[in-house]
This record gives C-alpha cells, structure tokens and sequence, in this order.
C-alpha cells in the first residue's frame, strides 16, 4: 500500500520538500514490519517518520529498539548525504540519549571535514553540534583543521562554523578563531564569511572579540574601501 502510515499533513500545500522535523503517523506500524522493511524505509518521509516514532516509544533495554538502532548505524553515513535520509539522521541524532550517541558518533570520526562541505551532510554535522557535548564540537574542529577558512567560505560549511560558534561554551572558541587571525578582513567582506564574523560578536569572550576588533581597526581603510 503506497499510503502505509502517511504522516498527518504530508499532503497539505504548507509542507516543504525539506522537512527537518516529523509529523506522528496516525498509525503506527509494527516495529516488526519496519525492521523488516528499513532499507525502503529509510528512502520514504512517511516511513522515516514510522522509524522515528517507533524508536521514540520503544523503552529503553527493549530488544526491538536495539536492534532497529543496530540496523541503523551501518547506514548512517550514506543517509546522511541523501534526501530525504538526511532527515531520518537529523531526528535519530535528536532522540538520542548521552550513551546511545556516543556509539553513534562512531560512524562519523574521520568523515566530519567532508560532511560539513556537503548539502545535506552539513545539516548532520550541525546537529551533532547542536547536540550539546563539547566532546563532539571539538571533533568536529579538529577534523576542520587547515580547512576552517575554506569551510567558512563554503556555501555548506559557513553554517557548520556559525553552529560551532553558537554552541561552544565562552572559553572553548580559541582554537577556531586562531585558525582565521589574520584572515578576518578578507572574512568580513565575503558573502559566507561576514556570517561568522557576526557570529563571533554575539557569542565569544570580551577578549576573543577584542582580537577581531584589533585587526579591524588595523585594516579598517580596507573595509571601506
């Protein structure tokens, strides 16, 4: 049946191509049948949303919630690229407890620099960000290193940096805004760059943004130029 678990408003003229968050299936299928079929599934908004809500209800220890979640994890990273897999990725990542997403977190060491430069990899990488764990920010710069400005100058990848800037606790920004001294002229004049420019004011220490104020003032001629 091509309408298995259609989410409530999957035909409704207000719903984008992209959806990032999920409507509840009106009906939910067994947990069985949506093992059974996670490849389709995965490939499909509505059968996404049947993994999702299904993941969500299941207690945690129950023998179906593993296995879905071992079933998951192999496929992760080439969802991640797709549509609409990406959003399956997005909303597990977002149910995920403490413990759970660092056996996620697994699957994307060493694959974070070429995520982040992806279209919808780069929604992934910001979500890991968002996520909350300083441990996994830090991956994800450390992966970045040597391609923080390249990153920030990307369609993509702009939005990774401004989610690490906004995230990052005050304190932990330094090794980022190293990457980009020196740089923040030519940063502030370019379409992406400015973004993070802006960023930075609004969330790093008084003594990073002085940084960034010297080297602006140094190059001030320049910016109105």
């Amino acid at each position: 049946n091509p309408n298995y678990g259609r989410s409530k408003g999957m035909n409704q003229g207000n719903k984008t191509p992209v959806m990032q968050e999920l409507d509840e299936p009106e009906k939910l299928l067994p947990i069985e049948l949506v093992i059974s079929k996670l490849q389709e599934f995965c490939r499909r908004t509505d059968g996404i949303s049947q993994i999702i809500f299904n993941y969500k209800k299941l207690p945690q220890g129950d023998q179906n919630k593993i296995l879905l979640k071992k079933s998951l994890i192999p496929l992760l990273y080439t969802l991640s690229k797709e549509f609409p897999g990406y959003v399956l990725v997005q909303n597990f990542i977002g149910c995920l407890s403490e413990e759970e997403m660092a056996e996620i977190m697994a699957v994307f060491y060493g694959k974070l620099n070429e995520l982040s430069f992806h279209t919808n990899g780069c929604r992934i990488v910001q979500k890991i960000v968002e996520f909350g764990n300083v441990k996994y920010m830090q991956q994800v710069t450390n992966e970045l290193k040597g391609s923080i400005i390249k990153c920030i100058q990307d369609q993509n990848g702009n939005h990774v940096i401004q989610k690490l800037i906004e995230n990052f606790p005050k304190g932990y920004h330094r090794e980022l805004l190293l990457e980009i001294k020196g740089k923040i002229s030519i940063l502030s004049t370019h379409q992406f760059g400015c973004r993070a420019i802006q960023r930075i004011f609004e969330y790093c220490e008084e003594s990073d943004i002085d940084m960034i104020l010297n080297e602006v003032n140094e190059k001030i001629e320049f910016l109105f130029s």
